[in-house]
This record gives C-alpha cells, sequence and structure tokens, in this order.
C-alpha cells in the first residue's frame, strides 16, 4: 500500500498578475491605457506642429520626444491585448514610431527666421563755427537776448567758482528798450592812467575785443548735447580746453554768441581757438557720435583763432585776476 505525504496546512499564494481578477480587468486596463496614450499622441502631435509654425525647433523637438514616447507607451498596453506574439508586435511597432518621429521631425518645415530690420541709415551732419571781430560794449535791441561765453577760468571749469555764473550767459535787454553791455553794473572801464600803466608793464594793450561767433548744423536731424572744445593758450604759452555744451539745433539751425575776455591781470590770454572735433548726439539715436568741427571759409583771421592782446579794458567786478591753474 502507498503512502501519500499529508497535503501543506499553507496553499501556495496566486500572484497578482495570474489571479483571476486581474486577468478579467486586464483588457479594460490596458484598452483605457492605450486610448489615453494614443490621444496624448494625437494632441502632442498638434502641439509640434504648432511650434513649428513659430519657429521654434528646440520646444517643437521637445513635444515630439514626449510625443514618442507617450506612443511608445500606448503601443505597450495595445499589444498586452494579444497573449501570443505580442512582444514581437510590440517591438515591431517601437521601430516604427521611432522612424515616424524621426521622419515628422524632417518633413515638418522650418520656416526661416526673419532677420531684424536692418538700422536706419545714418542721417549725415555737418556742424560749422565761424567768428568774426565786435567791440564792446555790445549793443543789444529792445526786447533781444544775447549769449555769451565769459573768458575767465572761473567760469570755465567743470565747477565755476564764481557764483551765479555759468560757461554761457544769457543777456537780455529790458522790453521796449535797447541797452549797451558790460554797463555800470558789471564794472568800469580802465582810465587812461590805468592803461597807459598796463601798457608801461609790456603788458600787451589794454582792449575792448569780442568775437561774434555762430555756430550752425547742416543736415535733416535735430542735434542736441553739442559739445565744443574750447582751447585758450595763456601767457605762459600753456594750453587749455574746456567743454563748452550748446542748446539743440534744430535742422539747418544757427546759434549765435560772443566770446568776451574778462581778464585784466594774472595769466591773460593770448589767442582762443576751436578744437577740430564735435560731439554731439542726434535725436532718436542711441550713441552719440564724434565728427569734424568744420570752419566756414571767411577772410577774418578770428574765423579760426581769436586773438587777445592784452588784458581787457573793461575792469570786471570779482573778474579781473585769472588764475587758470586753480
Amino acid at each position: 500500500m502507498e503512502l501519500l505525504p499529508p497535503e501543506s496546512r499553507h496553499p501556495t499564494p496566486v500572484s497578482v498578475w495570474n489571479s483571476p481578477g486581474w486577468k478579467k480587468a486586464r483588457p479594460v486596463v490596458f484598452t483605457v491605457s492605450a486610448v489615453g496614450c494614443f490621444s496624448f499622441v494625437l494632441w502632442g502631435i498638434n502641439q509640434f506642429l504648432a511650434l513649428r509654425g513659430v519657429v521654434n525647433v528646440p520646444a517643437s523637438r521637445v513635444v515630439l520626444v514626449a510625443t514618442v514616447a507617450a506612443a511608445i507607451a500606448g503601443l505597450y498596453a495595445f499589444t498586452r491585448l494579444f497573449l501570443k506574439k505580442g512582444n514581437i508586435y510590440f517591438w515591431i511597432g517601437t521601430v516604427a514610431v521611432i522612424l515616424s518621429g524621426i521622419g515628422l521631425d524632417w518633413w515638418a518645415p522650418r520656416p526661416k527666421e526673419t532677420p531684424p530690420p536692418p538700422p536706419p541709415p545714418i542721417s549725415p551732419v555737418s556742424i560749422y563755427i565761424s567768428c568774426d571781430f565786435d567791440n564792446l560794449p555790445l549793443k543789444i535791441p529792445p526786447d533781444s537776448t544775447i549769449h555769451v561765453i565769459m573768458l575767465n577760468p572761473g567760469t570755465l571749469h567743470e565747477e565755476p567758482t564764481i557764483p551765479g555764473y555759468g560757461v554761457i550767459e544769457d543777456i537780455s535787454s529790458p522790453s521796449g528798450e535797447s541797452m549797451e553791455w558790460p554797463g555800470e553794473l558789471q564794472g568800469r572801464w580802465m582810465t587812461q592812467s590805468e592803461s597807459k600803466e598796463v601798457m608801461k608793464k609790456a603788458e600787451g594793450l589794454p582792449n575792448p575785443y569780442a568775437y561774434k561767433c555762430t555756430v550752425s548744423s547742416y543736415g535733416s536731424v535735430i542735434v542736441e548735447n553739442l559739445v565744443l572744445a574750447l582751447i585758450v593758450e595763456t601767457q605762459d604759452k600753456r594750453q587749455r580746453a574746456y567743454p563748452v555744451v550748446f542748446d539743440p539745433l534744430v535742422a539747418n539751425y544757427s546759434f549765435t554768441f560772443h566770446v568776451i575776455n574778462m581778464c585784466s591781470s594774472g595769466q591773460l590770454p593770448v589767442d582762443v581757438q576751436w578744437g577740430t572735433q564735435v560731439q554731439f548726439h542726434v535725436l532718436g539715436e542711441s550713441t552719440r557720435r564724434v565728427a569734424p568741427l568744420h570752419f566756414a571759409r571767411r577772410s577774418s583771421v578770428g574765423n579760426w583763432l581769436m586773438l587777445f592782446p592784452g588784458p581787457s579794458a573793461f575792469l570786471w567786478n570779482g573778474m579781473q585776476a585769472c588764475h587758470w591753474d586753480k
């Protein structure tokens, strides 16, 4: 008689994947998963083409990779419905999906990026200056204003040392009346004895000279923040340059002003001239320009060189002694 071993009191556990419940739910789960993945694939293809339409190739390729991954996941879920040859179908389909993604990337149009518009052409501008002799006192018509550069280190330095004065001063006549400037409020004229004393010391000839200058802009644009270099040479043969900033100049407009020596003692200016370059900003442009300064062709020497053969014959209040190095 053959004895059989007793049955085990603990039955062998069944895997979830092999359980009857999973076998029933399997078709539903994989079908829903496949439908969801393929829906994402349709959305991804649409987004891929939309991004290519706005010329965003890197972003479109990120979407394409995600779409291919979703297609492979959906393909895996779909092939699980086939108990036989499911893996073969999956790998064949995966290769087809990847090749389709590569082909779609190659086929999709890549519109060329529109190059930025070329910068607008630079409008030509020429800056001219001319200067001619004039004499003090200046005659100012009624209801008029003249502009004066006071040749004094106290007004030309970056930090003026004479209170109330700038590089360019505006002098206006009263309403309905003409006037001469400078007058008693600004100082007094040298006496004859004072003039003789200056000449006796060989300090030059006291003079009432001034120069009337005109700076002009020729072109079709508005020029602003116009900076010219005023070069002053003193008796010690040293030259010093001072920047002079002018008001904006509209197209083909001129600005007239006077240059007046205000030094009666100390280091006197011998000659004054303008630098050969001018800096300015054209309204609407982002950078400043540097251009040659043109000198109008005139017979007067003062056109390019303003000579002062001696001290000012007018003794200006608080501005007689000039010390250019302070």
